[in-house]
């Protein structure tokens, strides 16, 4: 069940939950599954919360948790998904989205029942605000230093955690799954194989949501690409909880996730944080523009080595241009770079519909300094990640492909795009090399898959 703070009460009362809805997490992880299997099974997109990030940024004090999740509730009306509970099961949410803030700075939480529209860009975050921490309840430890770039307490004693691997004493443990349906991951991913053609060129890159509640969404350009074979895959991403202290953030741990481990490419970190706009952090741990993503790259490519950057808003063409410069090395031969974005956010599906059109023109020009004629987060939530990836991939000679374009009212009821006034779009996009190119040859080791 739903337990709202007090200002969760006052806010709703307003008719407008902002993102203050803190759920229990036993409780919350068991409907969230059940709801997923029953959304795949009716052939939709499953579910998914993002949680409320740890309070205190980057310092790690410890507080206890006291049930900071967050949800998203967008539109006039209510959004509730085949095969979900209704509103007797406290997962339909109306009211308005949160007051909008930069791109890239919310909690973005697609919730069982919503449309999953106001979630991802600027609007409030349970359990920040209210000055609580989730450290320790998605890593199975203690927590008292999960988020300060330390594992918990258990897992730095070389104790399994929850997901039954155990650490080196004095090494820090990878960072634990935010999402561990393993199941419905793996469903979800079934699907989207049978569902896509694969590619029939190499795939360079590709664009992906970051909701869960287009799950199906995510899963199709892993599933285009799967005839591809990658021993590294770059991940950009919206900063959404400001945790990091430069604009670029990178992680220094391994991730555990519900496809299976995958293991940190530290010779590309390194390089990355060389740049005098990097830094190391441990935002990674609730970073749903990453932990939402990642079960498929294990899934479809268990050995390859994962690059996770998180970025602030960010316009500086320079820094940017320098960035892509650090990358395109590692972005070469056997790589794959994942923009992980959601595009439209807050718009009626009519000027979603508008903006969308601005922003696939902008992607299939592959001009990069047309992205910074795009609005934040109207167009996208990431236009710093839509600059890089299209950097790079016209470095590399990469054509465009968009796979798919829909507007997160498509997962309400029949009807609800006429009456959901608030809602988040997404595009899915793949990057292809012409036919008898390979990418050229990638920087650092090329034998170290699977060690």
């Amino acid at each position: 069940m739903a337990v709202f703070d007090d200002a969760g009460r006052e806010a709703l009362s307003r008719g407008r939950v902002r993102k203050r809805l803190a759920l229990r997490p036993s409780v919350f992880l068991a409907s969230a599954a059940a709801a997923a299997l029953a959304a795949i099974f009716a052939f939709s997109a499953f579910p998914g919360a993002e949680a409320a990030p740890p309070a205190g940024g980057d310092t790690g004090s410890p507080a206890e948790y006291s049930g900071g999740g967050a949800s998203g509730a967008s539109g006039t009306g209510a959004a509730k998904m085949p095969g979900t509970p209704g509103t007797d099961g406290a997962v339909a949410l109306g009211g308005t989205p949160g007051s909008r803030e930069d791109a890239g700075s919310g909690v973005g939480l697609a919730e069982a029942g919503t449309s999953g529209a106001g979630a991802d860009a600027g609007t409030s975050r349970a359990g920040e605000d209210a000055g609580t921490s989730r450290a320790g309840e998605d890593a199975g430890t203690s927590g008292a230093g999960e988020d300060a770039g330390t594992s918990g307490a258990g897992e730095l004693a070389g104790t399994a955690g929850r997901s039954g691997h155990a650490a080196q004493a004095g090494v820090s443990a990878p960072f634990q799954p935010l999402y561990a349906q393993e199941s419905v991951f793996e469903g979800t991913a079934r699907l989207a194989a049978q569902r896509t053609r694969t590619a029939r060129r190499r795939v360079t890159g590709i664009v992906s949501p970051h909701h869960l509640l287009a799950a199906d969404l995510i899963a199709q350009p892993f599933a285009y690409a799967a005839d591809n074979s990658y021993r590294r895959v770059i991940i950009i991403c919206p900063e959404h909880f400001r945790r990091g202290k430069t604009k670029v953030s990178v992680p220094e741990r391994d991730f555990m996730t519900a496809g299976g481990p995958l293991r940190l490419d530290r010779e590309a970190a390194a390089a990355v944080l060389a740049s005098p706009h990097a830094s190391v952090s441990s935002l990674f741990s609730h970073e749903h523009g990453i932990q939402a993503v990642i079960p498929f790259v294990a899934m479809r490519w268990p050995g390859a080595r994962i690059l996770p950057i998180a970025l602030r808003p960010w316009r500086d063409k320079e820094a940017l241009d320098d960035l892509a410069g650090i990358l395109l090395p590692f972005a070469r031969g056997d790589a794959l770079v994942v923009q992980s974005t959601d595009f439209s956010h807050y718009l009626t599906e009519a000027e979603a519909d508008r903006r969308d059109r601005e922003s696939r023109r902008v992607l299939m020009r592959m001009e990069p300094d047309a992205a910074f004629g795009l609005v934040q987060p109207d167009n996208v939530d990431s236009i710093a990640a839509m600059y890089l990836q299209m950097s790079i991939q016209r470095s590399l000679g990469a054509e465009p492909r968009v796979l798919s374009v829909r507007n997160s009212c498509g997962y309400a009821p029949e009807g609800g795009c006429k009456t959901i006034t608030s809602t988040t779009s997404y595009i899915v996009a793949a990057f292809e090399l012409p036919e008898g190119q390979d990418g050229g040859t990638p920087e650092g080791d090329r034998d170290r898959q699977g060690r």
